[in-house]
């Protein structure tokens, strides 16, 4: 396990592991082989970790428990199937989100002028943020796969890029598509309950924690009646997503920890 050469804990004896990193080599062998992905795509990477990181937190919380080579190998599996499983739901919630944006995406393109059509519809409320945050050739590598469906091969051709990197294009902007969808949510709970003390004691505490630099834009962004429109702020569409984004990210566990322990804040719309 990256990160965890520094603890003492380690795999009990009996077992086919010494150390961690074996656990996660032995998952990502696994993961890939199953999937026809090759060891370095970050999804199989990312499996890795997560494996490794709740057998390791499980051993840890009952060592005697799993102390025999045996257990501790029947742990690992049922975590592997237990990841994977949720990886499985994962991904199929993102093939309806990417299938809905790729509807809209056809529509939009096929309009008279798309300029002039007031979209307000997922297609701008996810898909700019993410451009917009994402680099030019990041976002053409992971259009021209995901909706124009070129492999990754021919497009690492045409756009001069690694097939690693057009893997790794792919995974990031799949991973912000998410994290923008999550973003719109919040931004609806965010302008309910705005009227709230404790929101805006909220708002303030995860501002201070952004660097100093966003938080300009950040002011400008959350600190009028109607927050999170990018309209209200003169500067670049990447700088304001980016701000919007560290923002969020850490408003997000504030904020749902106020609306558990104040009565009568909705979580849910």
């Amino acid at each position: 396990m990256r990160g965890q050469g520094k603890s003492e804990l380690r795999p009990p004896r009996g077992s086919r592991w010494r150390e961690w990193v074996q656990v996660e080599r032995y998952a990502r062998r696994r993961y890939a082989r199953r999937h026809g992905r090759p060891l370095d795509d970050p999804d199989v990477e990312d499996y890795g970790q997560e494996v490794v990181s709740r057998v390791y937190r499980r051993f840890a919380a009952e060592p005697e428990r799993y102390s025999v080579g045996e257990e501790f190998m029947k742990l690992v599996l049922g975590v592997m199937k237990w990841v994977a499983r949720e990886r499985w739901r994962e991904r199929a919630r993102w093939r309806n989100l990417v299938t809905r944006l790729g509807q809209q995406w056809e529509e939009f393109v096929s309009a008279p002028d798309p300029r002039l059509l007031d979209w307000q519809e997922e297609f701008e409320l996810i898909v700019v943020p993410v451009e917009a945050r994402s680099g030019p050739k990041t976002w053409m590598a992971f259009q021209l796969v995901q909706f124009d469906g070129m492999s990754p091969e021919k497009v690492a051709r045409k756009l001069k890029m690694t097939v690693q990197a057009v893997y790794s294009a792919k995974h990031n902007v799949m991973e912000r598509l998410m994290e923008e969808e999550g973003f719109l949510k919040l931004e609806c709970l965010l302008r309910r309950l705005w009227p709230e003390p404790c929101i805006r004691r909220a708002v303030a505490s995860a501002r201070r924690e952004c660097p100093k630099k966003m938080r300009g834009i950040i002011d400008k962004l959350y600190s009028s009646d109607n927050p999170g429109h990018p309209s209200q702020v003169d500067a670049s569409a990447k700088i304001i997503y980016q701000a919007r984004a560290a923002f969020l990210k850490r408003l997000e566990p504030i904020l749902l920890e106020i609306c558990r322990r104040e009565e009568g804040l909705p979580l849910d719309d």
